[in-house]
């Protein structure tokens, strides 16, 4: 899309400036087109996620900067909500795509400063504090995660901080709600419906399914729920208002779930007073799934309405479930509920420990993470489970055994006018629980979860001097101290699961390195040499840059004092003499084809 001598200015002391080679090509769309070449002076880019936004933006601003404008001193920008977040997303590639000849000197680390040679400067700052882009005039800028930034940065700091010289900026990043992003974005369309090219506002939208890879935008629906994928893959400003738990029908979601009791079994709470409350899971086969696959049955609860504490909690649990012979996972509340049992005699999670280790011995396990998830990401977390994107269910409800989870499901609502935010005060009595299962479903994807569940073989005696068992298991096969066990079966998805890791982790490495998440595999139909160079086109830009690093930069060097010592000395190659070579002849490297044509392709 961008033509690094096309683009770049033809006068003065930029006529033989050629982009650093981190200028790779783009491949044309033509949204993006009609941003690259809009006249106005602000706009508005709500584009879904890893759709190219920024790396446009990125090209802008340094196209920009190099150009200069009419003062001595241009000043550019390019912003983010915080500091560490606009470094992360810019620093190490505006110092790459600004050509070294331009640079004045090294860029400041410490300020995250680029100076060029003619007088613009690029700046790089957070705007958690926005009174930091006053003081000084500015020429251009980029407002990147404008939805995450707040309501004042724009119209109280960043538009004034533009008066002076007439600057320019864009506005991008990916909806939040329909908060002060959704309002700018809906005034820009209007002035640009009213004035056209004349407007000084314009808009411009695309989706991550124009961008990305097909697989990757199904493999997206299915791990978000459905107004999440709207959101973050589709930019669409989405009204949050309402239910919290949207997807949640009785009809579907209520079903009457089994209880296994070798099984894992999950408690999960959420620290209050009035009511105190905990819900009770299993990973299980719900009704209706397709062999192989699992999901999250919520089977019980605990629900003291009134002057409850931690370890009332707790002894209702053991109460319930005590001929349990699984291990049993606690999740919950990082805050550790600073504001009820904990005033008084520690932390909860030391109640729950004190109150739950003689029922459940070493059985016991908790999985509680340094903070807590956003609320929104909870809460988009159980919206997932209910009901993904391509229509998969992985969580239900025994209402018989846990009827407020449902009353929850049904009740919670939204902050009006909110991004997503639970209205805590619309209905007092509930979000408890909700909140607690919140915080198991919000940590899927923190680390590697193993569904094996391996037998075990016990021989007697199998108990201590305190009667517990000496080693717990979810599953275990007791037998006398002369008995044995042939065949001993491992039970669930665990090459699964560590399969899913891998693929996540290499996807992962490949975007690091602008490489290409595609999978061959995954396309149906014939696929010819050029198809494939297609597919793999990122890692072969990728590759191209290398070859001309090491190859035209490293290589053909050696090759050139390889001729002028053979002017000097006798070479051997393979044990016989070659004479001098000829000096005056060009050297060239000659690349193969990265795919070979197929017979059709030659055909052709």
């Amino acid at each position: 899309m961008v033509h690094p001598t096309r683009d770049l200015p033809r006068s003065g002391l930029l006529k033989s400036v050629l982009l650093a080679p981190r200028w790779t090509p783009l491949r044309h769309h033509p949204a993006q087109w009609s941003y690259w070449s809009s006249p106005h002076r602000f706009n508005t880019i709500p584009a879904g996620r890893r759709s190219g936004k920024t790396e446009l933006a990125k090209r802008k601003l340094v196209l920009r900067a190099i150009a200069g404008t009419s003062f001595d001193i241009p000043r550019f920008f390019a912003a983010a909500p915080t500091r560490e977040q606009a470094k992360r997303i810019y620093w190490a590639d505006l110092k790459a795509m600004v050509p070294r000849d331009l640079l004045a000197g090294r860029p400041s680390e410490t300020e995250l400063t680029i100076r060029l040679i003619h007088g613009p400067e690029i700046y790089v700052v957070g705007l958690d504090k926005p009174e930091r882009i006053e003081g000084q005039p500015w020429d251009g800028g980029i407002l990147d995660e404008y939805a995450n930034m707040k309501p004042s940065a724009w119209p109280e700091h960043v538009r004034p901080a533009l008066a002076d010289r007439l600057g320019w900026c864009d506005l991008i990043g990916v909806p939040e709600g329909r908060n002060h992003y959704y309002e700018t974005d809906r005034r820009a369309k209007a002035l640009m419906a009213e004035l056209g090219r004349g407007s000084e506002w314009g808009s411009f939208h695309w989706k991550s399914a124009d961008i990305l890879p097909f697989a990757e935008i199904k493999a997206a629906r299915r791990d978000l729920d459905e107004l999440t994928f709207q959101q973050e893959y589709e930019a669409s400003f989405v009204n949050f208002e309402g239910r919290a738990y949207y997807p949640f029908r009785e009809g579907t979601h209520c079903r009457k779930l089994r209880y296994d009791p070798r099984q894992p079994l999950i408690f999960c709470f959420d620290f209050n007073v009035a009511p105190g409350v905990a819900v009770v899971a299993q990973e299980q086969r719900l009704p209706g799934m397709p062999e192989g696959q699992s999901g999250i049955g919520v089977i019980g609860e605990v629900h003291i309405p009134r002057n409850s504490n931690t370890p009332a909690v707790c002894r209702k649990l053991a109460a319930d479930w005590k001929d349990h012979v699984g291990v049993v996972r606690c999740y919950g509340d990082a805050t550790s509920g600073a504001g009820g049992s904990a005033k008084v005699a520690g932390s909860d999670w030391d109640l729950i420990k004190a109150e739950l280790r003689p029922a459940f011995g070493q059985r016991l396990t908790f999985n509680v993470p340094d903070a807590n998830p956003p609320e929104r990401a909870r809460v988009n977390a159980v919206n997932t489970r209910l009901k993904a994107g391509d229509g998969t269910i992985r969580l239900m409800v025994d209402p018989a055994s846990a009827p407020n989870m449902a009353k929850d499901f049904e009740g919670v609502r939204l902050l009006a006018g909110g991004s997503g935010e639970i209205d805590k005060k619309a209905e007092p009595a509930l979000t408890h629980w909700t909140d607690a299962l919140g915080y198991l479903l919000s940590q899927g994807g923190r680390a590697l979860k193993y569904a094996s569940d391996p037998t075990l073989l016990i021989k007697e005696p199998a108990v201590g001097n305190d009667g517990q068992l000496v080693k717990g298991a979810a599953n275990a096969i007791v037998v006398d101290k002369d008995g044995d066990a042939k065949l001993l079966e491992i039970d669930g998805t665990a090459s699964e699961a560590l399969l899913g890791f891998v693929k996540a982790l290499r996807d992962l490495a490949l975007e690091s390195i602008h490489g290409n998440r595609a999978n061959p595999e995954k396309i149906a139909t014939a696929q010819s040499g050029r198809a494939i160079e297609l597919l793999n086109q990122a890692l072969i830009w990728l590759a191209d840059r290398l070859r001309i690093s090491y190859g035209e930069g490293a290589l053909l060097s050696l090759l050139r004092m390889v001729v002028a010592v053979s002017q000097k000395f006798e070479l051997f190659v393979g044990g016989e003499t070659i004479g001098k070579l000829n000096d005056s002849a060009p050297i060239t490297l000659r690349w193969p084809a990265w795919y070979a044509p197929t017979q059709g392709e030659k055909a052709q």
